[in-house]
């Protein structure tokens, strides 16, 4: 199957690599196709080792970075591996004593994502074995060896979703705008985090929970109920869900498997 991805690295005319989000091209797209195409056409690259080259696909109006069946990137790229399945991701990450292990994962692909971090950690690669996640980093020789490696599937919350991206358990990060809250009207009251486009009102998805959860979470990121918090980097294993054919929510049934920086 070939990956799919929420971002490519543009090869400009000074041969140097730009970052292009997802949400990006689309508006660029549906401002003046024509110019999208001879502009980017045929430069964008996997976003991580620059290797294979990548595309756009518009299914039914959903748009996706795709890369080619079988494309060779570098030894060590992430996107270079299978994505660990679903089930066996959940499984590892609901039993207790992963907690800490993922949460670790969780901060390092944060700063990364910020910027924070230069090493290569392998941040989103597991082993798996008879179908089992391995409570352990994986290294070089692993790397060389292919060592039943598998990467962890991820999926940007400010990128459209498309019909793979749902009922699927997979980290799910982006800079954005988070609104606490508590839901009293339930028949059993929970905790909300609800995520905006930066700078917006416009709703992307939110993250639920009950009150277990929610005075660990509250703790650990000084959270006040009703506070807005602008420009977050948010990180978090979970199933995403949509309600109603619209509205995208998701469940954090431990703290651990959460993770919010500023940028």
């Amino acid at each position: 199957m070939a990956t799919k991805y929420d971002e490519a690295a543009y090869l400009n005319d000074d041969n140097n690599y730009e970052s292009l989000k997802l949400s990006e091209a689309i508006e660029y797209i549906k401002r003046d196709e024509k110019h999208y195409q001879q502009k980017y056409h045929g430069r964008l690259y996997c976003p991580e080792c620059h290797r294979p080259q990548i595309g756009i696909v518009n299914r039914n109006n959903n748009y996706f970075f795709r890369g080619y069946r079988n494309a060779v990137h570098e030894t060590e790229c992430n996107y270079g591996f299978e994505t660990v399945k679903s089930d066996t991701l959940q499984e590892f990450a609901l039993e207790k004593e992963n907690r800490a292990f993922l949460n670790k994962k969780l901060q390092r692909f944060v700063n990364r994502f910020l910027n924070r971090a230069n090493n290569h950690i392998h941040n989103l690669l597991l082993q798996v074995d008879n179908n089992r996640c391995i409570r352990s980093d994986v290294d070089h020789i692993d790397i060389n060896n292919r060592r039943n490696i598998r990467r962890i599937p991820t999926k940007s919350i400010t990128a459209p979703f498309d019909n793979d991206d749902f009922d699927c358990y997979m980290l799910f990060y982006g800079i954005v705008d988070v609104l606490y809250s508590k839901i009293e009207k339930a028949k059993v009251p929970f905790y909300k985090l609800t995520f905006f486009k930066c700078g917006t009102d416009y709703k992307l998805c939110s993250l639920n929970f009950y009150e277990n959860v929610a005075m660990y979470v509250q703790n650990e990121y000084q959270l006040n109920i009703g506070q807005k918090l602008s420009n977050m980097c948010v990180a978090f294993f979970s199933v995403m869900e949509k309600e109603n054919d619209k509205y995208l929510n998701a469940r954090l049934k431990h703290s651990e498997l959460l993770c919010i920086a500023s940028e």
